[in-house]
């Protein structure tokens, strides 16, 4: 959609209604997660700095049309699900995940995208906490080691949230393993 200081803002599902939209975005993010490394070869080859980022993305109806004036006018979406994207891809160094989703763009692609669980967080303008995810895989391109760091970070997780630390710990720990 449009370039933003050094970030990008893409949005699927306008201006034709796509029922998938939330996975077309995600596994863009998987996409371009992937071919970083390639990108980065070529990059340095021509003597150019490696590029790193961070991918945020969030579902949930947004303002979409043409915004702006007679001077200025960009097709485009606003609202509070926009913005709740963009701190979901605030987070992303803060957690060290190349990409992090919502739960509501996780449950419209856990049947297709294998994620494992990061944590609950309330970003700045919430009152309540959202689960936030990071994206593995497509689940036909799953393999064993995404199926087990799922599984351990899963029960991890589990334990986390029962505030048993110890256990927490162990089964995070198990990742280095992995």
């Amino acid at each position: 959609d449009k370039f933003i200081g050094d970030a990008i803002m893409a949005f699927w599902g306008a201006p034709v209604k796509n029922p998938q939209h939330a996975f077309d975005g995600v596994a863009a993010a998987l996409e371009m997660v992937n071919s970083q490394e390639e990108l980065n070869i070529a990059l340095n080859e021509n003597g150019w700095p490696s590029v790193n980022f961070g991918i945020g993305l969030h579902s949930g109806p947004v303002i979409l049309g043409n915004i702006g004036s007679v001077k200025h006018l960009d097709y485009t979406i606003i609202g509070d699900n926009v913005n709740l994207g963009s701190r979901i891809e605030g987070l992303t160094k803060y957690y060290g995940c190349a990409i992090l989703i919502t739960e509501f763009t996780y449950n419209d692609v856990n049947d297709r995208i294998l994620c494992r669980p990061v944590d609950i967080v309330q970003v700045k303008g919430k009152t309540k906490g959202i689960m936030i995810y990071e994206p593995l895989c497509l689940i036909d391109q799953e393999t064993d080691e995404y199926t087990d760091i799922a599984k351990v970070t899963v029960q991890g997780f589990q334990y986390y949230l029962q505030q048993q630390w110890d256990k927490a710990i162990q089964c995070y720990e198990k990742l280095n393993d992995i």
